[in-house]
This record gives structure tokens, sequence and C-alpha cells, in this order.
């Protein structure tokens, strides 16, 4: 549940008064778990499968996010919800 609550946490970021650019936002997110990490490591000594499994979600989604949204079949769809 957390990790799937910071998953989402860009657009928060984002409203933080620091001026971020979209690859500080990013780091952001990718850092945020690893406090997760860290208390698997801290209270177990090992890294649970699900904060493994869900922490290598997260990375994929973000970093495929940039260069997938990029993408020229995404502009008709923004214009149109532009125009809605």
């Amino acid at each position: 549940m957390i990790l799937g609550t910071m998953a989402i946490l860009g657009p928060a970021i984002a409203r933080w008064p620091i001026p971020f650019n979209p690859l500080g936002i990013i780091s952001v997110q990718l850092a945020l778990p690893l406090l997760v990490v860290f208390y698997d490591l801290w209270s177990s000594r090992r890294i649970h499968r699900s904060t493994t499994i869900a922490y290598a979600i997260i990375v994929v989604g973000l970093l495929a996010a940039l260069p997938v949204s990029n993408l020229g079949f995404w502009q008709p769809i923004i214009a149109w919800v532009h125009k809605s």
C-alpha cells in the first residue's frame, strides 16, 4: 500500500514550493520507495519479495513514461482532451 501510494506521488511532488525539473521529480519518486527497502533491511535483515517486485515496477513505469509520452501517437488525443 505504501509503495503504491509512493508510485503516484509525481503530481504532488511537482506542487512542492521547490523548483524541480521533470528529472528531479522522477529522482524523488525513485528515492522515496528506497525508504521501504531500508526499513525491510533494518527490520528483517532482508528485502521482502513484494518490495522488490513493487520497486521494480515503479522503476520501469517511471523510466518508460517519459519516452512513451513523447510519441506522436498521443498528440491527437491530447488535442482532443484540451478541446473538450
